[in-house]
């Protein structure tokens, strides 16, 4: 009979705060990391109506939230960054400088957090990390976009990496008073803002219409449709090379892998089907800007047998 009252101890921590040469103090992972899998689960310690910070200044409201903290919880708060003007306040420049936004129930307003570990995550404009704010456990899930090796930085967007070059450099001075010196920035392409403009604004109706037009083809000439499949499948691969060359495949990647998915099942190729299908629930799941429960499980469904399971296996096959 199992004991509930004396339970395993947790895993040990993967990741670790380092201070990092002319970056302050950064995220780095201890060990390989695959993939997919959770880094960080931790919850705010504080959180705030988006416009609280305005009034605190010096405010006996201040005073007490900081009296609230445990010391050691209020010394790590207090050394977080504050990239605000000298004349702002401390506490509102460390609030406005590291707050992230959550929701306390679906389509309420937005809130301001704290959340201690994930404040220390570094901007690169190649983030190698997704996240999700799980609203009923109240904690932040911080997940591996690629395969992270031991040593490396944990790195997160903090501004939208669709934009150009030269825009993202100037919001990142603007707000945060840096500029992004990984290699995504530094050694940028000349075709790099065309890229990324152009492989991140792609429709998924398009996409959807390009698979229906191969279903409804392969009802009449099979031949046709496997040509029209194979174009699709060339796209889909130089979209998603493109991406992850740029390192953005964290954001704008999964649709690409859901339509790689697909094409794959039409032509009843299991071992790709499974390959992308896996990716695709993998990293929908983990990104907070996506909802797709109901997509998610009938791709579930689809992995378990696809053979049965998937609309239109193998109808390319003549």
């Amino acid at each position: 009979m199992v004991n509930f009252l004396k339970l395993p101890p947790p895993p040990p921590c993967s990741y670790e705060i380092r201070d990092l040469p002319g970056k302050g103090k950064g995220v780095v992972v201890l060990r390989d990391i695959a993939m997919s899998e959770v880094v960080i689960i931790e919850g705010p310690i504080l959180f705030f109506p988006n416009m609280m910070s305005v009034y605190l200044k010096d405010t006996p409201l201040a005073i007490d939230i900081l009296g609230r903290m445990q010391p050691r919880t209020r010394q790590t708060f207090l050394s977080l960054s504050n990239v605000k003007d000298i004349n702002v306040p401390h506490l509102m420049g460390i609030m406005a400088t590291n707050g992230i936004g959550i929701s306390l129930k679906k389509g309420s307003q937005m809130f301001g957090s704290i959340v201690l570990d994930i404040s220390r995550i570094n901007h690169s404009c190649g983030p190698n990390i997704t996240w999700i704010w799980n609203r009923y456990l109240f904690v932040n899930i911080v997940q591996a976009s690629r395969n992270t090796h031991k040593g490396e930085e944990i790195i997160t967007e903090y501004e939208t990496l669709d934009q150009p070059y030269a825009d993202r450099r100037f919001e990142l001075e603007r707000k945060y008073n840096f500029k992004c010196t990984y290699d995504y920035c530094t050694n940028t392409p000349a075709t790099s803002d065309h890229n990324r403009a152009y492989y991140t604004a792609e429709d998924t109706m398009d996409l959807k219409f390009r698979h229906l037009s191969i279903i409804l083809l392969a009802s009449l000439q099979v031949q046709d449709a496997q040509l029209k499949a194979a174009d699709l499948l060339q796209y889909l691969t130089r979209g998603l090379v493109t991406l992850t060359k740029e390192g953005i495949e964290a954001t704008h990647a999964q649709m690409y892998y859901v339509y790689l998915m697909q094409v794959y099942g039409l032509q009843g190729d299991e071992k790709n089907f499974l390959k992308w299908g896996f990716k695709a629930i993998l990293m929908y799941t983990g990104n907070s800007l996506y909802r797709l429960e109901r997509e998610i499980e009938q791709w579930i469904g689809w992995m378990q047998d696809p053979k049965r399971n998937f609309p239109h296996w193998a109808i390319l096959l003549e």
